[in-house]
């Protein structure tokens, strides 16, 4: 179900002439809508005391991982490589620093366009090696309908407060001389989940909730 929220400032100013001028509007309309994709942040990160192992080691589980993710399925424009370091381990012991080691780390974003299997894919590549979770974000596939009925919505309404604004101030509205969007910005819950050094886990249960997209008009109106 879809909720509509509208917030509404207006400005009444004069243009010098005798009974004409201008009411600005600014509208906010909000709508809402089901969650149906996730985009999730993967990697493993290992350390070993030699560089070339550490990164030998971490390559091999994100090939694996790669591997473990097309055998369930996704496609390759939905896994992108991201971020690939190597950095010292340092012991800062005693009156002198030392390296230790080193850590290599690869990481993945992957989009899930399956919220149900979001659990059995975390599961999957821990199995395999992966031990790097940083959260998740749910969105929508394709909001096109919903960037519309925030538009339409904010409009409608800036309209319909311009014209009780209008009545209470004696004036009667004229032609819209301009209309300016303001921008759109999504809100709504962004479930985490942190499994450093991971092996297994069980299937995590993902609530949805909702996803709310935000759309600002402005609209600059005559009156007399």
């Amino acid at each position: 179900m879809r909720r509509i929220f509208v917030v509404l400032l207006f400005l009444f100013s004069s243009t010098g002439l005798a009974g004409a001028g201008t009411l600005t509007v600014t509208g906010q309309g909000n709508v809402s809508a089901v969650p149906d994709m996730a985009r999730m942040s993967l990697g493993v990160s290992r350390s070993e005391r030699d560089a070339k192992d550490a990164m030998n080691a971490a390559v091999g589980d994100a090939n694996a991982m790669l591997a473990s993710l097309r055998a369930e399925g996704l496609e390759d424009k939905d896994i992108q490589t991201g971020r690939v370091s190597l950095n010292p381990d340092w012991d800062y012991s005693g009156n002198r620093s030392r390296i230790t080691g080193f850590t290599a780390s690869i990481s993945m974003t992957v989009i899930l366009r399956d919220l149900d299997r979001i659990g059995e894919v975390l599961s999957v590549v821990t199995e395999v090696g992966g031990n790097r979770f940083s959260g998740f974000t749910l969105g929508l596939q394709d909001d096109g309908a919903l960037r519309s009925e925030a538009r339409q919505a904010a409009v409608k309404d800036a309209l319909g407060k311009a014209k009780d604004y209008a009545a209470a101030a004696g004036v009667q509205l004229g032609d819209i001389l301009s209309i300016s969007e303001n921008g759109a910005g999504y809100g709504g819950p962004v479930p985490l989940m942190a499994m450093a050094e991971a092996r297994s886990v069980d299937v995590l249960e993902v609530a949805a909730g909702e996803t709310s997209l935000s759309q600002s008009v402005t609209l600059e109106i005559a009156f007399d």
